[in-house]
């Protein structure tokens, strides 16, 4: 699909979704990996971030087997829980 807006024409891509959502329209990322540059250090350390949030507090797993299957530290996980609750100020992740 294209549109012309201001003179300028913009090509807008299928809603394929990508490897956390098969529909961009139901992504549960507040920020779509596909806009954000990967050369950015922050990149994986939210997409990882969220990746922990929804594994241990939707999916019930525990802090040992998310570091086993995000091939992440016991601590790197820990550390990210911790941030969350502290920004969310949910202390049941």
């Amino acid at each position: 699909m294209t549109f012309t807006l201001g003179g300028l024409t913009y090509v807008r891509p299928p809603d394929t979704g990508c490897e956390y959502s098969p529909s961009c329209l139901d992504c549960p990322l507040p920020v779509c990996k596909w806009d954000l540059n990967s050369e950015r250090p922050n990149t994986k350390t939210v997409l990882r971030a969220l990746m922990i949030l929804k594994l241990h507090g939707e999916d019930g797993l525990g802090v040992h087997r998310i570091s086993f299957w995000l091939g992440c530290s016991v601590r790197t996980v820990q550390r990210d829980l911790y941030l969350m609750r502290k920004l969310t100020g949910n202390q049941y992740l």
